[in-house]
């Protein structure tokens, strides 16, 4: 392991305001500091990735979520948590799950 001595120079992994004045210092020892970056640099790119493929998954709504299931023979309110969940809903899930089995039918 290289050493290298530092003289009278603040260095960012000093820490705590207190500078490193004539103490010999491993060559490895800044190595903590890159890693750290590179893993933080790594979290964003991961969070906005995962931003991406929400809003990909999820489109934006068209309309204000209904407050009552849409479907003519329905009309039972639709729960606030599946109003927040999925922003535009306009049915209960149980006529959400029918319309997606006749959509799927059709489909096929």
């Amino acid at each position: 392991m290289r050493r290298a001595v530092m003289s009278s120079a603040k260095t960012p992994s000093a820490g705590f305001g207190k500078s490193r004045i004539g103490c010999v210092v491993a060559a490895g020892d800044f190595k903590g500091d890159i890693v750290s970056q590179e893993d933080r640099a790594q979290e964003l790119e991961l969070a906005e990735y995962e931003r991406n493929q929400a809003s990909a998954i999820m489109p934006k709504p068209t309309q204000q979520s209904a407050l009552f299931c849409q479907d003519e023979c329905c009309g039972v309110e639709i729960p606030e948590a599946r109003r927040e969940a999925y922003p535009g809903v306009q049915f209960c899930v149980e006529c959400q799950c029918l319309n997606e089995k006749k959509d799927r039918h059709v489909a096929n």
